[in-house]
C-alpha cells in the first residue's frame, strides 16, 4: 500500500496542513518553511515513535493549588496525524488487522498523540492511540455476548456453523458468523455512520506488518547512522533483504548454527564438559546441603541473525581498506543512494514473484548535500527509479530545482511558505493542468533547461523567453541606481530563462496554480508582419505566443510586452543582425549603455541618454517594482 494523503495538527509549526503524496513528491520552500516538520510527522505516523515535548505546541498553564501553593500545569495540544492509504495490495486485503478497516479500496488512519504534565513531579507522560475512519456494522438480531439473546435467525445461523451458546462468542467466530450473516441473510445487516474509532483495531497487531515503514535520511547526518544495523537504517534494509538470506543459505553459517546448538545442548547434558562437569557436580553437591536441588550449567541460544547483523560491516577498498566513516561526505551520500538503488531493485523483483514486501517511504533531506554537480542528474534518476517500485515512496525536501518532478507530475510539487510567524501554508496543485503538445513543451524545457525549476523556489520571479533577457538582467544593481528604481525588489527577484517563449505558458500556469508572484517579459516578434493586420502563416510563429501567454497569465498587469524584441531596446537605432552570440553581444552592449551613462557627468547630455534609452528603464522598472 502507499501513503497518498497526510494530514497534520498542531505538531512544531504546522497549526494544520496537508499535502497530497505521489510516488515522488518534492517539498520545497525556504529554510524554516514546515518541510521537515511534515517529514517528521510521516516518520511519527508510520513508525510508531515519539515526539520530543518541545515538539508539542503549548497553551497557557493551569494554575492549581496543592498543599495551599499555587503551581503551574503545563497544557499541551494533541499531535494530530491523519494518514489515507491506497494500492492496497492482495496480500495486505487478507491480513485481520486490515481488511476490517478498508473502505472505498483505501484505509485512513488518525494518530492522536497525548502530553500530560504532573505539576507535582514536573513530569510528563506521554501516550498515543490509532484509530481507524470507519463505518460502524450493524447487525439486527446479533447479541455477541449472549446467544440467547440473539434473534431465531441468529441463532439458525449460528447453529448450523457448529458453535455453541459458549464458543460462539469468541471473535474469531464471532466474525465468521458475522460474514454469513452478510451472505446469506444481507437484509439483516448494515452500515451505520462513518466515525473514527479503535474498537477492534491495533497498530500494533497484523496491521503493522502491512502499512509501509519509514526510512529516513536526515540533511546532516552520520554515515554511521545510515550503517547501522536496524530495520530503520538503509544498511539495515540491506542486511535483512539481501545479505543475511544469501549468509544463512551458506554451508558455513550452516555448521557455525549446528556447532553452537551442539555446544548447548552438551552444557545441559549429564555429560557436559570435562573440567565443567566437576564444577557443576561440586557446586551442587554444596548447594545440595543446603536446598535439595541440583545445579545445571546452560548456554542460551542466542539470536543467529541479530549476532550477525551487528557484526558484518561495510568498508572501501581505494588500495587501502578503510572504514566508510573515515571518507568524504560525497562518497557518504553517493553510497547511501547506491543502497537505496540496489534494495529498490531487490524488492522489485520481489514484487514480480508476488512476495509479501512491506513498502517503505524514503524520507529523504536535502539529497542534493555534498554530490557533485555532474552527479545530480543521477541522483535524480536514482531516486526515480526507486519511487517507481510498487514497494517505494520517495518524499525528498530540497533546494535544489534539479531534483524536482513537475515535467512528470505538477502534483507531485509542494510548495511551504511561512511568513510573519504566520504558521505554514501549502500550496500544491489537485490536478495536471497540462495535456498534449504542452506538456511536450515542459518537459523539453525542464529535461534540458532545469534551471527553469529556479522559479518555484523564488521570493519573486520574473520569466523571460531566454538567455539575452538573463544577461541584461544580471546587471540589475546598476540599471535600478540609473534609472531611478524606487524600493527595487531586485535583491529578492530571481529572473528565470523559459528555454523558448511557448514554454512561459506552461511555467504561468503552475506559478498561478501554487499561488506563487512573477512577472513576464516577452519579445512582441511583429518581424516582418504588417503591424495592423499580423497574420503569421505559420502556427508556431513566436507572434502567436503572445495570445497563449496572456491567457495563461490572466493578469495583464504582469506582463511586459517587449517592442519589437530585447535587441531592439538596446540597440534602438537600428537592430544588428546577429546571427551567433546574441546573449553575450547584448551583455557587451548592456555594459556599454551603462557605462556611458554613468560617465556622462553633463546633466543635460545625461537626460537625453536617458531618454535614448527609457524602453529599457521601462522594463527596469516593470521587473523590479
Amino acid at each position: 500500500m502507499k501513503l497518498r494523503s497526510v494530514s497534520v495538527t498542531n505538531f512544531r509549526s504546522i497549526v494544520n496542513g496537508k499535502i497530497n503524496l505521489k510516488d515522488y513528491t518534492s517539498l520545497i520552500g525556504p529554510n524554516n518553511s514546515g518541510k521537515s516538520s511534515f517529514v517528521k510527522s510521516i516518520e511519527l505516523f508510520l513508525n510508531q515513535s515519539m515526539p520530543l515535548i518541545e515538539e508539542f505546541s503549548e497553551l497557557e498553564p493551569e494554575v492549581i493549588v496543592a498543599n495551599g501553593i499555587e503551581i503551574k500545569k503545563r497544557i499541551f495540544n494533541n499531535i494530530i496525524i491523519e494518514g489515507v492509504f491506497k494500492d492496497i495490495e492482495d496480500w495486505e486485503r487478507r491480513k485481520s488487522g486490515v481488511s476490517g478497516i478498508i473502505f472505498d479500496n483505501e484505509i485512513k488512519l488518525r494518530e492522536t498523540i497525548s502530553a500530560q504534565h504532573d505539576p507535582l513531579t514536573n513530569k510528563i507522560a506521554m501516550s498515543k492511540m490509532y484509530e481507524a475512519y470507519v463505518r460502524r456494522e450493524i447487525f439486527t438480531g446479533l447479541d455477541e455476548s449472549k446467544l440467547a439473546d440473539c434473534s431465531e435467525e441468529i441463532r439458525t445461523i449460528v447453529r448450523r456453523e457448529g458453535f455453541t451458546g459458549t464458543n460462539f462468542k469468541t471473535k474469531i467466530n464471532i466474525n465468521i458468523i458475522k460474514e454469513k450473516i452478510k451472505e446469506e441473510r444481507p437484509d439483516l445487516f448494515a452500515y451505520g455512520d462513518w466515525e473514527w474509532s479503535s474498537e477492534n483495531f491495533g497498530i500494533d497487531a497484523a496491521l503493522k506488518q502491512a502499512i509501509p515503514n519509514a526510512l529516513v535520511i536526515p540533511a546532516l547526518t552520520s554515515i554511521d547512522d545510515a550503517l547501522k544495523s536496524t530495520q530503520s537504517s538503509i544498511f539495515g534494509k540491506l542486511l535483512s533483504k539481501l545479505i543475511m538470506p544469501k549468509v544463512k543459505a551458506c554451508q558455513h553459517y550452516h555448521d557455525v548454527t549446528s556447532s553452537f546448538s551442539s555446544l548447548v545442548e552438551q552444557l545441559k547434558s549429564d555429560e557436559s564438559i570435562e573440567g565443567l562437569r566437576e564444577l557443576r557436580n561440586d557446586i551442587t553437591n554444596r548447594i545440595s546441603e543446603i536446598i535439595d536441588a541440583k545445579l545445571i550449567l546452560g548456554l542460551q541460544e542466542p539470536e543467529y541473525e541479530k549476532i550477525m547483523g551487528g557484526i558484518v560491516e561495510l568498508r572501501l577498498d581505494d588500495g587501502k581498506e578503510t572504514p566508510v566513516s573515515l571518507q568524504g561526505h560525497g562518497l557518504q551520500r553517493s553510497l547511501i543512494f547506491t543502497l537505496l538503488e540496489v534494495i529498490a531493485k531487490h524488492d522489485a523483483k520481489s514484487a514480480e514473484g508476488d512476495e509479501e514486501c512491506r513498502s517503505t517511504v524514503l524520507l529523504y533531506e536535502e539529497p542534493e548535500l555534498f554530490i557533485h554537480p555532474h552527479l545530480m542528474r543521477k541522483l535524480k534518476s536514482v531516486l526515480s527509479n526507486v519511487s517507481s517500485s510498487s514497494q517505494w515512496q520517495v518524499i525528498i525536501t530540497t533546494h535544489s530545482p534539479f531534483l524536482i518532478n513537475v515535467a512528470d507530475d505538477p502534483c507531485s510539487l509542494v510548495v511551504l511558505k511561512k511568513e510573519n510567524g504566520v504558521p505554514p501554508v501549502v500550496a500544491q496543485l489537485d490536478n495536471d493542468p497540462f495535456v498534449g503538445e504542452e506538456k511536450a513543451r515542459l518537459r523539453a524545457a525542464l529535461d534540458y533547461h532545469p534551471s527553469v525549476c529556479e522559479a518555484f523556489f523564488a521570493k519573486r520571479s520574473v520569466l523571460v523567453e531566454g538567455a539575452t533577457e538573463v544577461a541584461m538582467f544580471s546587471e540589475a544593481k546598476k540599471l535600478v541606481d540609473i534609472f531611478g528604481v524606487i524600493n527595487s525588489l531586485h535583491k529578492e527577484t530571481t529572473v528565470v530563462s523559459c528555454g523558448g517563449k511557448w514554454t512561459i505558458t506552461a511555467i504561468a500556469k503552475v506559478m498561478n496554480e501554487l499561488s506563487l508572484p512573477y512577472k513576464v517579459i516577452h519579445d512582441r516578434d511583429l518581424k516582418n508582419l504588417d503591424p495592423n493586420n499580423p497574420q503569421p502563416e505559420s502556427a508556431i510563429h513566436p507572434y502567436n505566443a503572445n495570445r497563449v501567454i496572456s491567457n495563461a497569465v490572466g493578469n495583464a498587469a504582469n506582463i511586459f510586452v517587449v517592442a519589437d524584441t530585447m535587441e531592439d531596446i538596446l540597440w534602438p537605432e537600428g537592430r544588428p543582425n546577429h546571427s551567433s552570440d546574441k546573449p553575450y553581444k547584448a551583455w557587451i552592449e548592456l555594459k556599454r549603455i551603462i557605462k556611458s551613462i554613468e560617465d556622462e557627468n553633463d546633466p543635460a547630455n545625461k537626460i537625453v541618454l536617458l531618454s535614448k534609452y527609457q524602453n529599457l528603464g521601462d522594463i527596469v522598472r516593470f521587473a523590479y517594482n
